[in-house]
């Protein structure tokens, strides 16, 4: 957050008037001594001589340049105006060049300290850190464990009394905190919203005061009134992805949703209601049991089920009822009961392994059974997409025998196979299948129409 943990020797911003053209200065080393000064890049004229240790490049009039081990300033001329006698030496803000020498030139350290210098070379307004300048023409500043703003001149916009400052928002106000309370101040440093509790949360600011708890706007204006904790209380569900904000509710332990206006959307009936999501979803939880909302408080999935995941790629979710796995659509709809043991991802083409009373078989996004489930063992081959979009390939075992079959279910290999059997493309109709019987290896090539 603060400037010179990113500080970089070389890199100096002019933030705030433009310069006239000079003359292009470019460092040059002297290799023999070891020294540098600098050049005039097209007539190669040595404009200063090679005699610091380090230099940086010239912004406007200035350039920084280093001399047993400390920092300075000299001009065009290669005139000293500001002594090496600094640590580090960092950002430029050359509204010096205005003409208008009281305001600052650059950043500096000197041990632990650090401040602006002036021409002159005076370190000003000391302080324990300081941030960058923010679009604003602000920088965070801190002392002795109090922070507050100054802008591009070194006065103090904001004052050192806070415990804590975050940055400004896209509404031009920072959250402070003072002795244990929050508040709003704008860039002027006058304090918008003090209240002991306040989180900001998108365009709305929820506040807390006396157990009362409320939503205002960025003017400190009530959007929703005080609600006493000791009855209904109100409480920020934070919509992450939802098509409006939505806030819930809490009456005799049990959530609802109300909108910014205090409207009812849901009535206060979950355990427990958990935030929406960019489908405009939210689950919630009843006795125990998980369902799913919609942003209009819809129930699109009861809450009957003991777990809910979040929706896949193919737009499914699995759910969990006593111990059995099924899936959803995005819309709420069962698509397969909570039946199976075990049900793998779904692949590329929409297919998903599946297991049940220790069977093997293969369903599809439907919950159509592609290939019953009657095998001891289903894989997918490895270049299972390489090898056929369309057929479905999979390889099965059934007392200890293994085949292949397809996406119809039936065997295009036997399940005679005692060993291993490894699939390859050779084109568009032929595929390469090598088989393991009794130890030994052999393949041969399949036709597929």
């Amino acid at each position: 957050m603060y400037f010179f943990r990113y500080l970089s020797i070389y890199l100096f911003v002019c933030c705030f008037v433009s310069v006239a053209q000079e003359v292009e200065l470019v460092p040059y080393e002297n290799k023999e001594l070891r020294l540098w000064g600098y050049i005039n890049p097209t007539t190669e004229e040595i404009v200063i001589k090679p005699k610091f240790n380090e230099v940086g490049e010239f912004i406007g009039d200035i350039a920084p340049i280093k001399t047993a081990k400390r920092w300075g300033l000299i001009n065009r001329k290669g005139q000293v105006i500001v002594e090496p006698t600094f640590d580090e030496l960092g950002q430029f803000f050359y509204s010096y060049f205005s003409g208008n020498d009281s305001k600052l030139v650059a950043l500096v350290k000197n041990g632990d300290n650090i401040g602006f210098i002036r021409t002159n070379g005076k370190m000003v307004n000391e302080y324990d850190d300081i941030g960058s300048f923010n679009r604003h023409g602000l920088a965070l500043v801190s002392k002795d464990g109090k922070s507050g703003f100054i802008n591009q001149t070194g006065k103090e916009i904001i004052p050192l009394v806070y415990d804590d400052i975050g940055s400004f928002n896209r509404h031009g106000l920072a959250l402070v905190s003072k002795d244990g309370k929050s508040g709003f101040i704008d860039q002027t440093g006058k304090e918008i919203i003090s209240l002991p509790s306040v989180v900001d949360f998108f365009n709305m600011i929820e506040v807390n005061k006396d157990r009362k708890q409320n939503v205002v706007d960025l003017m400190g204006k009530d959007l929703i009134p005080l609600i006493d904790h000791d009855g209904n209380f109100f409480f920020l569900k934070v919509n992450i992805g939802g098509k409006k904000n939505d806030y819930g509710v809490i009456a005799g332990g049990k959530w609802g949703i109300i909108d910014l206006m205090g409207t009812e959307i849901t009535p206060p009936v979950y355990d427990e209601i958990f935030p929406f999501n960019q489908q405009g979803l939210a689950w919630v939880q009843k006795n125990e049991n998980m369902g799913i909302i919609n942003l209009i408080g819809t129930e699109i999935t009861p809450p009957v089920y003991d777990e809910i995941e979040a929706f896949n790629q193919k737009g499914l979710a699995l759910v969990k009822k006593d111990g059995k796995l099924g899936l959803i659509d995005a819309k709420g709809k069962q698509i397969s009961p909570p039946v199976y043991d075990e049900i793998e991802s779904f692949n590329q083409q929409g297919l998903a392994i599946v297991k049940k009373d220790s069977k093997w078989g293969v369903i599809d996004t439907t919950h159509k059974i592609i290939i019953p489930l009657l095998y001891d063992e289903i894989e997918f081959p490895l270049l299972y997409d390489q090898i056929s979009k369309q057929l479905g390939l999979a390889i099965v075992e059934k007392g200890g025998k293994r085949g292949v079959v397809d996406k119809v279910g039936e065997r295009i290999i036997p399940i005679i196979y005692d060993g291993s059997i490894e699939l390859s493309t050779i084109s568009e109709n032929l595929i390469r299948v090598t088989v393991q019987m009794n130890e030994k290896w052999s393949n041969f090539v399949l036709y597929i129409p």
